[in-house]
């Protein structure tokens, strides 16, 4: 077939149960005109093909050129694990910044936006399996949008009577007390069939048999009312009727058959996509734990003097993965700690042998009588702040973990500036800067003040780069919790090296550079982050999808020659000099539109910090080589693909 033949579509047959589901929910066919979401990370059976591309979509285009080997800097220290360069320091950083490929998609005209745009997304579709498989599936949507609309619409209005009615509220009830009533049964079941540990278990189990018999004897009087309630129910057959009219349809056109075909391949890019980013996080803690070891500690902390300060011969350094602090959402993905010895801690411990399960451990009582004090005597965070500051007392004495850097690790360069958005709130709030946050947003069961004033990190996630003195020659032990307990504990004071950096005359705004440190991948890169490119791009990829249907006489052709059609229209665009190709081009006036768009999601974001990678390694720039040093730039050699 040419590139435009028509492929054969086989519908895959489905089920139809008896029953209805717990809830009706939405129905089944993807919003119209809209590219289709991306799915989850189940897997599913591969597509056989026709293209093997294995990058993901964000940074496809930057890959499949060649990494110019042009950064200065290069090799300022040998990482332990083989076929990794690292270049960090200020000629790297300008000479990385200065690559002719990078562009900044915000900072260009729609005519010129539209050239770039059509450039990317063609090769975002040539260059990605499950991005070419969304966009012929719109394709498929929208020639048949004039019998599958319709049916859509006539389902929404069927499911919206049904769930305002009487009828609806019924067997909504019905079908909830069936699934409790078998969860009841399937869990009882289970912890019979279990060994009890414990002689309170076994006691259990001998009760649970009677619960076992009243869960089996109530479920089928709840299994009855159900049916009866749907039996009963015409507008519930009516729901029913015109969803099997739409499945049926979606079936006749293929479309059921290119969104399973495209949802398969989204679950295999998302499935890659993950492990290639676990990946490069290893290497990059690989590479954090080999930059401190070979400086002898001397990288630069959050205070802006080196990592080793005033050491105590007892003083040990730790690397922390995946950290979260009892965090709202997300976490640090690295951070490098010391754990202070031979001083006063004000009775705080670098360890404990487990999370406390009363918040923060602050006002827990529990908490509080291991520590041998009363809610009435704990003095807050705040008052000791100010007594101290009211005092001529000695300086505070070191916390018992102190936090010297922590590190952002981002294998796409253009997501580096969302990661330092993202940490800026985060120090925020761990160091105490109480007018740069709001605490109701950061309530929650392990914070419920809203405030930081203590949180753990267990130590299976650590892994000493300096053992303590005493420790050394039992490092595993210590790592596993055998000696230092089994989870680290963290508190405000952890942070208190933490300050804002460029501020105004009057002391306002400034960001956290000293201590923060941005790991990536030298990459080229576009200006947008991965969250506003990859929707950018399947709105265009159904620009593209448009535009190859009706050069293909308006009919959807076969994965196959569908992804022949875009090359095709990839290599003729290249070939073609800018001004050949006429400004009413229809695919780029389409792409066209989308510029303001753009521009309105990133002037979404805060006019204070930079809106791109660009504005954020300038910023570091602009302090020297001290601060320039803490941008990393590490590529794994060969690029793993």
């Amino acid at each position: 077939a040419g590139a435009c033949g028509v492929g054969a579509m086989r519908a895959s047959p489905r089920d139809q149960a008896a029953l209805p589901p717990r809830s009706l929910g939405r129905n089944p066919r993807p919003r119209l005109h809209r590219p289709p979401a991306r799915a989850g990370r189940t897997g599913g059976r591969r597509v056989t093909a026709m293209a093997a591309p294995a990058e993901d979509p964000a940074e496809a285009a930057a890959d499949r050129s060649e990494v110019p080997d042009s950064l200065g800097g290069r090799q300022s220290f040998a990482p332990a694990r083989p076929g990794v360069n690292v270049a960090r320091g200020e000629d790297a950083l300008r000479a990385y910044l200065a690559w002719d490929g990078h562009a900044r998609a915000a900072h260009m005209d729609p005519d010129a936006f539209a050239r770039w745009l059509e450039r990317e997304v063609l090769q975002y579709l040539t260059a990605n399996r499950a991005s070419l498989l969304r966009a012929r599936a719109d394709g498929v949507r929208r020639l048949h949008a004039p019998t599958l609309d319709p049916l859509a619409h006539a389902l929404e209005r069927a499911e919206a009577e049904y769930r305002g009615s009487a009828e609806g509220a019924r067997i909504e009830r019905a079908t909830h007390a069936v699934a409790q009533r078998r969860a009841a049964v399937a869990g009882i079941r289970s912890f019979l069939e279990s060994t009890p540990a414990t002689p309170e278990l076994a006691a259990k189990q001998a009760a649970a048999s009677d619960k076992l018999e009243h869960a089996l004897a109530s479920l089928p009087a709840a299994e009855l009312e159900l049916k009866d309630a749907v039996a009963s129910s015409p507008l519930w057959r009516d729901v029913e009727h015109k969803r099997d009219a739409l499945r049926a349809e979606r079936e006749r056109t293929g479309l059921a058959s290119a969104d399973d075909d495209a949802r398969r391949a989204s679950n295999l890019n998302g499935n890659s996509l993950v492990t290639k980013g676990d990946d490069y996080e290893k290497t990059c803690a690989d590479v954090v734990a080999d930059a401190f070891l070979a400086s002898g500690g001397l990288i630069g902390g959050a205070d802006g003097v080196p990592t080793d300060g005033v050491p105590t011969e007892g003083d040990g350094v730790l690397l922390l993965r995946n950290v979260t602090l009892g965090l709202h959402s997300g976490e640090l993905d690295c951070v490098l700690v010391r754990v202070n010895r031979g001083v006063d801690h004000s009775g705080e411990s670098a360890f404990a042998d487990a999370i406390p399960q009363d918040g923060d451990g602050t006002t827990g009582r529990r908490t509080l009588a291991r520590r041998g004090r009363t809610a009435a005597t704990q003095p807050a965070d705040d008052e000791l702040k100010e007594t101290r500051e009211n005092s001529n007392s000695p300086p505070a004495p070191r916390p018992a973990v102190e936090v010297l850097a922590v590190f952002e690790f981002k294998r796409n360069p253009d997501d580096v500036a969302r990661g330092f958005h993202s940490r800026q709130t985060t120090l925020a709030w761990l160091a105490g800067d109480e007018a740069r946050y709001d605490p109701r947003e950061w309530a929650n069961r392990r914070h419920p003040s809203g405030h930081f004033r203590r949180g753990y990190h267990p130590m299976r996630l650590a892994r000493w780069v300096k053992p303590p003195h005493e420790t050394r020659g039992s490092v595993e032990a210590d790592a596993k919790g055998g000696k230092v307990g089994k989870v680290l504990v963290l508190t405000r004071d952890s942070f208190r090296g933490f300050r804002r950096t460029h501020r105004d005359a009057q002391g306002r705004g400034g960001f956290y550079l000293d201590g923060v440190w941005l790991v990536t991948r030298p990459r080229t890169m576009c200006g947008l982050d991965a969250k506003l490119r990859a929707p950018l791009m399947e709105i265009a990829g159904s620009h593209v999808s448009a535009h190859v249907v009706q050069s293909c006489g308006g009919s959807v052709p076969s994965p196959e020659d569908f992804f022949l059609a875009v090359d095709a229209l990839r290599r003729e665009r290249v070939a073609q000099a800018p001004p050949s190709i006429p400004r009413d081009d229809p695919l780029r006036a389409k792409l066209r539109t989308l510029h303001g768009w753009v521009l309105r999601a990133v002037g979404e974001k805060s006019a204070a910090l930079p809106n791109d990678t660009r504005g954020v390694l300038e910023l570091y720039l602009d302090r020297g080589e001290r601060s320039a040093s803490q941008v990393l730039l590490v590529e794994e050699q060969p690029n793993p693909r």
